[in-house]
């Protein structure tokens, strides 16, 4: 793994200035010429496919490619691709998309083996954004800090499944923090959730999408525009999110603080799973965590009871009032 903190954050690039610049920013990390603490090995670089400014005005396409893994003699690469625009004044997102594979003669939107449905990453344009950045040669995930307190993160790439590769040889996931094309970074509402707790405006739709044994592309969601629980939609959920407080629980139920150190925690691991057409649990999220935030705040560096692991507490977007997320910082 490798990890890159812009300079906000101790590390070695600028902030962000825009929705474009990050975008480069993350190019530049995951092909090798930007390094973070340690930087991306040369075996886990990724390639940029193409990088399209000129077909539509004002967007931008970039389409990425990371080495993967072996399966049987053969590289399984991973493809990510991302769209950048603007929508009015404020929204200046990304829209993430997964794909199985690469055409230069095909539009974003019909790419092979595409999502179904568009996760849009709501940023900005005004001012400087902080970002982490962790990635290997199979996923990233990216955290941007947007007004000094709206934490907005997304992932792309492989997760971890309960299976072996051949079982299960492309576990394609990606996520954003939005299902709407014009959200913008400082709604608050249901609209805006994080891709390991999102939420939903429509049942049609979802923050993030799962790619299942079958190649069929699953929404995975935690509430529909209703603001009930979707657990028993055919949508994929993530565990322990879904617990059917609604929007407002402490996380005691999970990862509490047993005492030994006021910076200790036991960490879960993000499980996705579905109770949809007879049931499935798929695996874990790549280096996302589930922690509670009971005497815990956005940023602060805790530390797995029992042992050293570090990993980075933030909050779920704008909300300080839910179970947290933590991302391991481990590099």
């Amino acid at each position: 793994m490798a990890l890159l903190k812009s300079t906000t954050n101790g590390g070695p690039v600028a902030d962000a200035t825009s929705h474009n610049d990050l975008l480069d920013k993350l190019i530049d990390f995951l092909t090798g010429v930007s390094t973070g603490t340690p930087a991306l090995p040369v075996n886990e670089r990724w390639a940029v496919m193409k990088d399209d400014t000129t077909s539509v005005a004002g967007e931008r396409f970039v389409y990425l490619e990371a080495p993967g893994y072996v399966l049987n003699g053969a590289n399984v690469n991973v493809y990510i691709n991302i769209r950048t625009y603007s929508s009015g004044v404020e929204a200046k997102n990304w829209e993430i998309r997964g794909a199985i594979g690469f055409s230069d003669s095909i539009d974003f939107f019909n790419q092979p083996g595409t999502n179904t449905y568009g996760h849009f990453y709501t940023l900005q344009d005004t001012l400087g954004m902080p970002f982490w950045i962790k990635a290997n040669g199979r996923r990233f995930t990216i955290i941007t800090k947007i007004s000094g307190a709206t934490y907005v993160a997304c992932y792309g790439g492989l997760y971890l499944p309960y299976a072996t590769p051949l079982q299960f040889p492309y576990p394609l996931y990606v996520g954003a923090n939005s299902d709407l094309f014009s959200s913008i970074w400082n709604t608050t509402s249901y609209v805006l959730g994080n891709f390991y707790d999102g939420q939903s405006s429509n049942v049609n739709r979802a923050v993030s999408s799962l790619r299942s044994q079958s190649g069929v592309w699953e929404r995975v969601y935690r509430y529909s525009s209703s603001g009930n629980p979707a657990t028993n939609s055919l949508a994929g959920i993530i565990w322990p999110y879904d617990n059917g407080n609604g929007g407002n629980t402490t996380g005691y139920m999970y990862g509490i603080n047993s005492g030994i150190a006021a910076n200790f925690y036991n960490p879960l691991p993000t499980i996705v799973y579905s109770s949809g057409l007879g049931g499935n649990v798929y695996g874990e999220l790549d280096g996302v965590f589930a922690c509670s935030n009971i005497d815990n705040t956005a940023e602060s560096i805790i530390t797995e009871e029992g042992g050293t692991k570090t990993y980075m507490v933030i909050n779920n977007v704008y909300r300080t009032n839910e179970a947290s997320a933590c991302f391991d910082m481990e590099t």
